[in-house]
């Protein structure tokens, strides 16, 4: 996937679960490291931001994707 088609999906929201959480988030970033779809996220009630590779279910997807 290209970094175009990647930066569709800052500013979507979705969910993140980890372990037995699910945290509300909204991706502010994307990229490809080491061959891999990194997303940056940051809860939508709360403070921080992490990368993630895993764990990510995105609310809606961007229409181009579909």
């Amino acid at each position: 996937m290209s970094t175009m088609n990647l930066s569709r999906y800052i500013g979507q929201s979705g969910h993140w679960l980890s372990g037995c959480l699910s945290i509300a988030v909204t991706i502010t970033d994307v990229k490809i490291s080491y061959g891999r779809q990194r997303y940056k996220i940051r809860p939508i009630a709360g403070e921080g931001e992490m990368w993630v590779e895993s764990g990510l279910t995105i609310d809606s997807m961007p229409e181009a994707e579909l």
